[in-house]
């Protein structure tokens, strides 16, 4: 498991150094922007055109990018590791019928969640839908691991949203 993990942090600082130019034209692209937006102007109108000259040409090609670069922010590695894990898959499976992970205290999140991935077993898609209820309390759940495992982007800001303003 540890030599899997090792590959894809190998494999993140890999697309990290092939990526430095565009992170470079990601930087000074946002730079041009807010040097634009200090430029005096008198009208917010005005203001507004300033702004919009510092854009780069491809607004689409540069959202792009961002999500690109944001994918692997903060050491994460998870969108990596899967390639590694896909052909321990059926191993990982098999051994976790066998553990039969019991709770010592009445809290039988752990047990819902093997549960969960056990049912999930023959879904081979990008994504699992999941209802939110089963698993009230996500705090235990890490930033990266949750915003890899959510259906999408809409949902990882609602739950975000709903996290700072009233907690899970």
């Amino acid at each position: 498991m540890r030599k899997l993990r090792n590959n894809a942090s190998d494999n993140l600082q890999e697309i990290r150094n092939s990526n430095r130019k565009t992170a470079d034209q990601l930087i000074s692209s946002l730079k041009k922007i807010l040097l634009g937006s200090k430029q005096s102007a008198e009208t917010p109108k005005d203001k507004l055109a300033l702004i919009e000259q510092s854009l780069p040409d491809d607004i689409d090609a540069t959202i792009e990018a961002f999500d690109q670069h944001l994918i692997y922010a903060d050491d994460n590695d998870l969108p990596l590791i899967l390639k590694y894990y896909k052909s321990k898959r059926s191993i990982m499976f098999r051994l976790l019928r066998q553990l039969e992970i019991r709770v010592a205290s009445k809290d039988v999140l752990i047990e819902n969640l093997v549960e969960f991935i056990l049912s999930n077993q023959r879904s081979h898609g990008d994504n699992i839908t999941i209802n939110i209820e089963e698993f009230a309390n996500l705090e235990w759940l890490d930033e990266q691991w949750f915003k890899f495992m959510v259906l999408s982007k809409l949902v990882w800001h609602m739950l975000k949203y709903k996290n700072n303003h009233n907690g899970f």
